[in-house]
């Protein structure tokens, strides 16, 4: 009787422990972006489209997964990871990754401290606050003919090479895109 009772206890003990991590990790986080399927399927066309449906695949901002996910499965033949400072974004990334036999890898750093020198296609959907941060760790790192894209929001100084606008009755976000180039600042 007391095993049914300490399993009952656990069970039920779990879920609560792991709703009360979710809440604290979002509070200390701040401001959480979700990128909408809509946006993520027009995304996928526009790189089947372009020479960009392969490489390497940086989410800086990675959250809790979803976008990298999808976006690998609508875009196979991408090497994606993502990049993200919250243990529990990443652990439930790599969890749902793992669940939905995913190829996305999720690594838990701040992105503006991580080398992105190796990607071909950086995304970030992050606040405006770190649009001048990116944009500035971008120009240093990012290689020639690699693209960044944004979404919903955009660099302050940097020339979009196109922007896709979006639609909100389909919930598709604004999407920028960036290439470095030997002109670009």
């Amino acid at each position: 009787m007391i095993a049914i009772f300490l399993l009952f206890l656990f069970i039920t003990a779990l879920p609560v422990v792991f709703l009360g991590w979710y809440i604290l990790d979002a509070w200390q986080t701040g401001e959480y972006f979700i990128t909408r399927q809509g946006t993520i399927k027009k995304l996928s066309l526009v790189l089947h489209k372009s020479d960009h449906a392969s490489g390497v695949f940086y989410d800086l901002g990675s959250g809790r997964g979803d976008f990298l996910i999808q976006l690998g499965k609508e875009c196979p033949q991408l090497t994606t990871t993502g990049f993200d400072n919250s243990f529990m974004k990443i652990w439930i990334s790599r969890w749902r990754a793992f669940w939905r036999r995913s190829k996305a890898v999720f690594i838990r750093i701040d992105f503006l401290k991580t080398d992105i020198s190796a990607a071909d296609i950086v995304y970030a959907y992050v606040p405006k606050t770190m649009l001048f941060s990116l944009q500035e760790k971008l120009k240093k790192e990012l290689k020639l003919g690699a693209i960044a894209i944004t979404s919903r929001v955009h660099f302050p100084d940097w020339q979009p090479r196109e922007v896709i606008f979006g639609d909100p009755e389909n919930l598709i976000e604004d999407i920028f895109i960036y290439e470095r180039s030997p002109s670009a600042p």
